[in-house]
């Protein structure tokens, strides 16, 4: 917004409202428009806070950025929406703070025709699409491959190292499970790749890349893998249940919220512990194992 274009385009044009969904650094590019019209100015907050501490905040100089950009949304801006109450509350966004504003959680909302289907044949498309036999158990994973092999790195976001961790496990128990990644990191790949080998992995993982099917895929799996750090809302996890899907997600602080629990398809495991992702694993079949568990 900042930009000498951008500014033309406010100056030319007679829009009613701006949207920046770029959280407490909303109120920089806001102040660069001081001047201009709309007055309704909108900032809406999604990403998980700690990615604003652990990605963003890494040095002094961009923690004093987002310092003075959270007291230039309490000048330069008019509403302050988010992905859910639990976001804004994360943020400190509250009332007090930011008496002039308008706050309130933002509802999403999509077409849920598009994630209907006969998951039947649809699982036998996937089957002949990757080759394989009609009794594999198919465990999805949607979202972009973390920019390190450490799991416990504080800039992790989707946990797709643990992911793989989690299924090395599963397939130790049953060798029937074929795991789907839709997503990608050009960055990491090679080393991801290189993961996945020495894990023995090499027949059972499919890195799908970029996919525009994302209804075919979670109409035909037989389980979301969605162990996130943290979800602003967790979008993937609604269209799983839009989709059918059980979903296996992370219960930590900012992940996942309870609104998307819909349909009661939704289970939440504890972050770091693979025996429960594997209790649910056996919950729906997906196999047995001999051992106590409990849900969380």
């Amino acid at each position: 917004m900042a930009n000498s274009r951008s500014i033309k385009i406010l100056q030319e044009e007679e829009y009613d409202a701006l949207h920046d969904h770029q959280d407490i650094l909303s109120g920089w590019h806001y102040l660069f428009a001081a001047n201009l019209p709309p007055d309704v100015r909108i900032v809406h907050v999604h990403n998980p806070s700690y990615q604003i501490r652990n990605n963003y905040g890494v040095s002094f100089r961009r923690r004093c950025i987002q310092k003075l950009g959270r007291k230039l949304l309490k000048t330069h801006t008019s509403h302050i929406l988010g992905t859910s109450k639990q976001i804004l509350d994360e943020y400190g966004i509250k009332k007090k703070f930011y008496p002039r504003q308008q706050i309130n959680s933002l509802h999403c909302a999509f077409d849920i025709e598009r994630w209907q289907g006969d998951a039947a044949k649809v699982k036998q498309e996937l089957l002949n699409e990757f080759k394989l036999h009609h009794d594999t158990k198919i465990v999805l994973f949607a979202g972009r491959f973390d920019n390190t092999l450490d799991e416990h790195h504080p800039q992790n976001h989707k946990n797709s190292v643990l992911a793989l961790k989690i299924i090395n496990n599963a397939i130790s128990k049953n060798s029937k499970i074929k795991f789907l990644m839709a997503g990608i990191n050009t960055a990491i790949r090679k080393e991801f790749i290189g993961l996945i080998s020495e894990l023995g992995l090499l027949d059972s993982v499919f890195l799908l890349g970029i996919r525009k099917d994302m209804e075919k895929l979670m109409l035909g799996s037989d389980v979301l893998l969605f162990p996130s750090r943290a979800e602003g809302l967790g979008m993937v996890a609604v269209e799983a249940q839009a989709a059918g899907l059980p979903v296996a997600s992370t219960r930590t602080t900012g992940t996942v919220t309870k609104k998307v629990l819909f349909v009661g398809r939704l289970t939440f495991c504890n972050f770091n512990l693979i025996s429960h992702y594997f209790s649910y694993f056996e919950q729906i079949s997906i196999f047995q194992l001999d051992i106590d568990y409990k849900i969380y």
